[in-house]
């Protein structure tokens, strides 16, 4: 048993449909394709490139053949190479900035001694390591 107003949401639905397909159809019709382009190409190009060839022959300028030079031979040299003189340093941008925190130069002991302070750093992480691993080996074993 179909109730009234479901058969009045069918209708509606049945007609709205047909509608957009007729406007779609329509529109389609109506569309015009572009024409396609009427008459003779014409090629702009190098006759001497393309196309006929006895129109290129006909056309073309007869070239004069020109006389390269002899190449000159190679004759090395015994003298050395001259190395190219060295760029002059890049001159230091400076700025008189008061506020501007100072940059203090290290000396070669400070260098050496951050030098010792990182090697004993990781010679003491390496120990905490082995230390570790000898500690983990035989609780592994029992289990």
């Amino acid at each position: 048993m179909v109730v009234p107003y479901k058969q009045q949401g069918i209708a509606i639905t049945i007609a709205v449909h047909g509608l957009v397909l007729l406007v779609l159809f329509l529109l389609q019709m109506s569309v015009r394709q572009p024409k396609q382009p009427e008459g003779v190409t014409i090629s702009v190009g190098n006759i001497d490139m393309g196309g006929n060839e006895e129109i290129a022959q006909q056309t073309a300028e007869p070239k004069p053949e020109v006389a390269l030079p002899e190449p000159e031979p190679v004759v090395k040299r015994s003298e050395p190479v001259k190395e190219p003189a060295k760029k002059p340093a890049a001159k230091i941008l400076t700025a008189d900035n008061p506020d501007a925190p100072a940059v203090k130069k290290q000396t070669q002991e400070e260098i050496d001694e951050a030098k010792r302070l990182a090697e004993a750093r990781e010679l003491k992480r390496q120990q905490e390591l082995e230390r570790e691993r000898i500690s983990r080996k035989p609780a592994e074993g029992r289990g």
